[in-house]
């Protein structure tokens, strides 16, 4: 008995520490990438506001970040849950990933974009744009930012889940920690984005990036929940 439990405490010790490395680095590519195709997106719309055809763009990058994030997920996950199908977990989310990133897009609060990209290059980050231009408390931005990320990473959780389900019994669960885990990951980013200094491109890349390295992780941890509960049905 003693034994069994050892190789069961391995087991799980392998799994997280393959979850928060692999998922971390998902998230961590996929956001640079997201993030590079949004500064171009807010550029050029602070050249031409009329052209929306570049938020195509955007939506394109949201696709390939889910890919992305599928790819490296799927790597920790085989190995404990061999049964499931890793096309149609790449295929679901880079499709939630997509609906995600056409919601943002599509929202009405979208329209600040080219006026605040006007400011500054500084100002050209998605997430930083919006906690800048509402004149608002910083606690007030992230409790927003946190109800958004709860919701969208539904999406994502939601859509992951249909292939989940198939394999794992009960597994509901990881709806309700990977959500949680974007609502945290989301108010992350916004508020070290806000807070973070960046006086020139060279700040502002070296705070992008130490941004969405935290982010990523702390949505890793708090993902890693859901993934170590699916273990236990």
């Amino acid at each position: 008995m003693p034994v069994k439990r050892s190789q069961n405490k391995e087991k799980n010790y392998n799994l997280s520490s393959s979850w928060i490395i692999n998922n971390t680095s998902g998230l961590f590519f996929g956001f640079i990438l997201v993030s590079a195709v949004g500064l171009v997106y807010s550029l050029v719309l602070s050249m031409d506001p009329a052209l929306k055809v570049s938020g195509y763009a955007v939506i394109f990058a949201g696709i390939l970040q889910g890919t992305i994030l599928a790819e490296w997920q799927i790597k920790a996950l085989k190995s404990s849950f061999p049964k499931i199908n890793a096309i149609n977990w790449i295929l679901l989310t880079a499709i939630a990933s997509g609906l995600v990133w056409f919601s943002v897009i599509a929202l009405p609060v979208s329209k600040i974009f080219p006026t605040v990209s006007q400011e500054s290059t500084r100002q050209t980050f998605v997430y930083t744009q919006a906690a800048k231009s509402l004149s608002i408390g910083l606690l007030f931005t992230s409790t927003i930012s946190f109800l958004a990320g709860l919701f969208l990473g539904y999406i994502v959780s939601f859509l992951q889940w249909l292939e989940l389900g198939r394999h794992v019994k009960t597994s509901f669960a990881w709806i309700f920690y990977s959500s949680l885990a974007w609502a945290f990951g989301f108010s992350s980013i916004i508020i070290l984005l806000t807070k973070l200094p960046y006086t020139n491109l060279s700040t502002l890349v070296l705070s992008a990036i130490l941004t969405f390295l935290v982010s990523s992780f702390i949505i890793s941890m708090v993902s890693l929940l859901g993934v170590l509960a699916l273990k236990k049905k």
